[in-house]
């Protein structure tokens, strides 16, 4: 972890969220936390809660009425009022006016972005952890078969598995619907 440094007449900086930005598979029934760079009081206005792709905000909770928000020292708590829809992506904005530092002088420039903050409750993609042969191996058999192992159980999509030469050269093109293409 870093140390941040924030001069006194600087306005408070969000030094890290959770969930994360970008995170997979959140927590359905987790809250949102925010926290800063030095101790927050809340100011006006709203943090708002959005499905990405809604024409309006889910939740938008008044900062300084709110009993969803909770401020403590530096953190900033959001409860959402209901658990969170599986496979969504979320976001949270926070206008520039709703957290200022303990001397009230200064605000935090706000979330003004979709992208900034946001989320999926969506589950993450599997991992390929193993190859057989395995990467730059030598003396592969001719025949021998290309395996890929996953980190979870998997099932055929759509697309294509492209096997290239050293060169870059396309050798084989297998369409994942093939019957070449087997799942174990």
């Amino acid at each position: 972890s870093a140390a941040v440094f924030v001069p006194a007449s600087a306005p408070p900086e969000i030094t890290s969220i959770s969930p994360a930005a970008g995170a997979l598979a959140v927590p359905p029934d987790g809250n949102l936390v925010a926290t800063f760079s030095e101790a927050v009081v809340a100011g006006s206005g709203n943090i708002e809660f959005w499905q990405s792709g809604g024409t309006s905000p889910l939740e938008s909770f008044n900062v300084a009425t709110s009993p969803q928000i909770t401020i403590a020292g530096s953190t900033v708590t959001i409860d959402p009022s209901a658990n969170l829809a599986a496979n969504t992506v979320y976001y949270v904005l926070i206008t520039s006016s709703a957290v200022l530092d303990t001397s009230g002088g200064n605000a935090f420039a706000g979330y003004t972005g979709a992208s900034t903050w946001s989320f999926s409750t969506g589950n993450t993609p599997p991992l390929v952890p193993t190859f057989s042969p395995t990467d730059d191996a030598f003396g592969v058999a001719l025949n021998a078969n290309l395996v890929a192992t996953f980190s979870e159980t998997i099932q055929k999509g759509t697309g294509n598995i492209t096997i290239r030469k050293a060169d870059g050269t396309v050798f084989e093109t297998i369409n994942v619907t093939s019957s070449t293409v087997t799942l174990s």
